[in-house]
């Protein structure tokens, strides 16, 4: 795959970059660059370009190339396991507006591209999807196009939204504690916000659910909770068309301030 200064060479075991030098030192004017780390593509389908980086999918994760360093960016986000059951070496990726698109038969991700090879990767960079498309293209203008078994759609455009869920992971409070607020930073159309607490019986999470709160919201105010249930363990569903930026939670409506 060709960038602009930069070409990178995908293999079944260790990656290449070849660099095009300034001033000119060797045959070809090029440097070519061995890394050290066996990281093979899995789904040649996977690769793609981005602000002179390359990303790719293996068999550990999602890899990043820049320049003659490399990472796998999303061992803080899936476990070799977790990622297996994505069935990576079916994915076709593609990078628009700054996120990785990747699609597999088993699931469809978004991911926040790192500005750094260096920086942290954070699990609220990734988003999970529920369009399968069959094949997907990006246009020189950065238009993202999905093709569906009914039809061709472009990502971000037309005038109607479409219906989000959106589960966070089960949050493990660090001891018995009344959540009694929240707000969702949003804009001003009807989403539908949801918390569920879970008990602990003899040091063991069971499955006996307490509906903390199932309302619907249309601003970014705090809102609360059920009063005088403390807990160990809960879940937060969003749903809805609105565009949601931000989710806080607290122990007071004091705590989240009032806008």
């Amino acid at each position: 795959m060709c960038g602009e200064r930069a070409g990178y060479i995908l293999t079944d075991s260790y990656p290449a970059v070849i660099e095009m030098e300034s001033p000119c030192q060797s045959q070809g004017c090029r440097s070519i660059t061995q890394l050290e780390e066996p990281l093979p593509i899995i789904s040649y389908q996977s690769a793609c370009l981005y602000n002179g980086a390359c990303f790719y999918a293996t068999k550990d994760g999602l890899v990043m190339l820049a320049g003659n360093q490399a990472k796998v960016m999303t061992t803080a986000l899936y476990t070799k396991d977790q990622w297996q059951a994505l069935a990576p070496w079916q994915m076709i990726g593609v990078v628009h507006d700054g996120y990785y698109f990747g699609f597999t038969d088993r699931t469809s991700i978004r991911f926040k591209v790192p500005d750094s090879i260096h920086e942290d990767v954070q699990i609220e960079q990734l988003t999970t999807l529920s369009i399968k498309p069959k094949a997907v293209y990006r246009s020189d203008q950065d238009e993202l196009f999905f093709a569906a078994d009914d039809g061709i759609y472009q990502w971000n455009a037309g005038d109607n939204w479409k219906a989000f869920r959106w589960r966070g992971r089960l949050h493990n409070l660090p001891q018995y504690m009344a959540m009694t607020a929240y707000k969702v930073v949003q804009d001003y159309e009807p989403n539908q916000v949801k918390h569920i607490g879970y008990k602990r019986h003899r040091s063991e999470m069971v499955q006996e659910p307490v509906i903390l709160s199932d309302k619907t919201v249309i601003d970014s105010r705090p809102h609360r909770l059920k009063a005088g249930y403390a807990t160990l363990f809960f879940d937060v569903e969003i749903t809805g068309t609105g565009e949601v930026w931000e989710y806080h939670i607290a122990t007071s409506v004091a705590e989240l301030g009032s806008e």
